[in-house]
């Protein structure tokens, strides 16, 4: 699920001008094109955030090319991932409640809806899958798209938001965007309103949980989202007539991540959804074929950011991922 690529780009929306940030024009829009230093900036913004005067740290992140990594750092990306219009995150309890059912379509894997009740910090968990997000807060509405996670961080929650995601199959993609541009990251979708959004040079009409399919089936249609059989195929565990460099080198392009990765990302995630279950560490260790616990304990870890005892419990506060298991078909 998940807002944030590599480059920081422009204020949001025009609310805020250059000048407010103690920058000139000119530095907004060599920013934009990662020509100037941004450690000074990226630092401006985080003490924004943190004092929480939201509407100067309004914030978006550019795709260029396939560049990656470290333009702008995790922590940056993460503030904005979860709250397209921004925010700061509150030391008070917060209550998420998802709804997840899977889908019969072969482009898409899950569609979710979520509701926050307070603003607060929730642990964002790692998913080898792209989405697009729609968000209602007060008002406004933000649609976004969200790239594959590879481990978990920190993120705030806006308060009384309600959100509705469709979360794509592994092995599609999206013909405008490269798949690795978005990796730990996304991009927020402009003039988005409650009715419509824009992407790809077109307006669509904004889904609900119950119609997320038939926008998909319409972004197929129009060439937008395309998809590599090969990919389905690896994973099912067949091999193509092809070398294993050039299978490599496709699965990448479609995904963004390596095989390896989206097999450890996939595991650790199961892992969780069978101890928030109530399955031992033993247990799962033992059926999903990890060397010891403490092997499934560093899973966890840099994948989840949760204990085997966490999950069990259900502690730890807000996390990314509908521990509660109620999926429907």
């Amino acid at each position: 699920m998940t807002l944030g690529v590599e480059l920081l780009s422009h204020l949001v929306r025009g609310r805020v001008a250059p000048r407010a940030l103690g920058h000139t024009a000119e530095y907004w829009r060599q920013a934009s094109l990662g020509r100037v230093l941004r450690a000074d900036l990226i630092r401006e913004l985080l003490d924004f955030a943190e004092m929480g005067r939201l509407s100067e740290c309004r914030v978006a992140f550019a795709l260029v090319g396939s560049v990656r990594a470290s333009l702008v750092p995790r922590r940056m990306r993460q503030s904005i991932r979860w709250a397209p219009g921004c925010g700061a995150a509150y030391p008070s309890p917060v209550k998420l409640r998802f709804e997840t059912r899977r889908s019969d379509s072969p482009w898409v894997d899950t569609v979710w809806s979520c509701t926050s009740e307070q603003v607060t910090a929730m642990t964002s968990v790692a998913g080898v899958r792209w989405g697009l997000v729609f968000c209602e807060q007060d008002g406004q509405a933000y649609a976004a798209i969200t790239g594959p996670e590879t481990r978990t961080g920190t993120a705030p929650v806006p308060a009384g938001a309600t959100f509705t995601g469709i979360e794509f199959a592994v092995g599609t993609s999206l013909r405008a965007v490269p798949m690795a541009a978005l990796v730990d990251g996304g991009l927020e979708l402009p003039g988005t309103t409650r009715r419509a959004f824009r992407l790809d040079g077109s307006r669509w009409e904004t889904p609900g949980p119950d119609d997320a399919e038939a926008l998909v089936e319409r972004l197929v249609q129009a060439g937008i989202v395309v998809r590599d059989p090969l990919v389905a195929e690896v994973l099912r565990g067949h091999r193509p007539a092809l070398s294993e460099r050039t299978v490599e080198r496709r699965f990448r392009v479609a995904t963004g991540l390596t095989q390896g990765a989206v097999r450890q990302i996939e595991r650790a995630r199961t892992a969780a959804e069978l101890l928030a279950a109530g399955a031992s560490a033993a247990d799962v260790v033992a059926k999903l074929d990890y060397f010891d616990e403490p092997h499934l304990a560093r899973a966890l870890r840099s994948y989840v950011g949760r204990t085997a005892r966490q999950l069990r419990e259900g502690t730890g506060g807000a996390i990314a991922l509908d521990t509660d298991q109620r999926l429907t078909s």
